[in-house]
């Protein structure tokens, strides 16, 4: 009986780290357009916690895209925002007094479509950092094609 409820005490605390891990989400849309044609693709943010700070990176295909812009969406209109744009990784640092939560768009990326018709990439948030380490967030990448 005393491992049946240790077992059940240690189940208990790993759906609720798992659950917790889950609550927060960024992600970034599929868009497409045309070569040369600027786009405004939004990353949207779900959260439940309450979220006081953003780092993150971003990869692309820069042979496909350039970014012609970072800027803060509503849903993060009080934070401060400070970029990093190198060939194919965009960093991001944004930070608030004010905490955000719910569900709405955070960043907006303004990026020119550079590539041929065929030509896609991948919006990779490859590291997502929410307030200091102390919150996780699933993330979803978006993908950007250029058509014809």
């Amino acid at each position: 009986m005393k491992y049946r409820l240790f077992a059940l005490f240690g189940l208990l605390l790993f759906a609720s780290a798992t659950a917790h891990a889950q609550n927060n989400s960024l992600s970034f849309p599929d868009v497409s357009g045309r070569t040369g044609q600027e786009l405004v693709i939004p990353l949207q943010g779900s959260f439940t916690d309450d979220i006081n700070g953003i780092v993150m990176t971003v990869l692309y295909n820069p042979n496909v895209v350039g970014i012609a812009d970072v800027s803060l969406a509503e849903g993060a209109s009080d934070f401060s925002l400070e970029t990093n744009l190198a060939a194919g990784q965009l960093r991001v640092a944004m930070a608030g007094a004010n905490s955000i939560t719910g569900d709405g768009a955070i960043l907006n990326l303004t990026v020119r479509l550079v590539g041929p018709p065929g030509a896609a990439t991948v919006l990779d948030i490859a590291l997502a950092v929410l307030n200091e380490g102390d919150l996780t967030a699933s993330r979803s990448n978006g993908l950007v094609t250029v058509i014809r």
